[in-house]
């Protein structure tokens, strides 16, 4: 499995870009929310994302079948509910890892955790131009 970690204070504008990355790639995506109120903020984020367009997805609190759902968030922490090829870890260190890929998005202190827990493969953090800095 793949592990990278994304360290940034503007995280959800980076998860954001990242969902639309890997969505325009045709891969399937789980989010892992630490909270209902990160997974509502992201929910509306990913909606308006960009005016012309957004990143078609759906929550816990839509009352689907997760695994009919190419992006999908959740509170779940210990199960791959889409059969995502990517879950990304949204500021907040999850037990799923039966997946190609691994992300963490985070700001500093969640990073601090999240690389407790992993050994990424791949470190990036964002300056204040907003360009990704690998770390040794």
């Amino acid at each position: 499995m793949d592990i990278k970690l994304y360290q940034t204070t503007d995280t959800i504008k980076a998860l954001c870009l990242l969902v639309e990355k890997i969505y325009v790639q045709g891969k399937r995506v789980q989010i892992v929310c630490a909270d209902e109120l990160t997974m509502s903020n992201l929910d509306q984020a990913l909606w308006q994302f960009k005016q012309l367009s957004f990143i078609p997805h759906m929550t816990d609190y839509d009352h689907v079948n997760p695994q009919d759902e190419t992006i999908f968030i959740t509170l779940n922490n210990k199960e791959n509910l889409n059969q995502a090829d990517v879950i990304i870890n949204y500021n907040m260190v999850s037990e799923t890892r039966n997946c190609e890929s691994l992300v963490g998005i985070c700001n500093a202190e969640t990073s601090v955790i999240f690389l407790k827990h992993y050994t990424p493969s791949q470190h990036f953090i964002q300056n204040s131009q907003g360009q990704w800095l690998a770390t040794a």
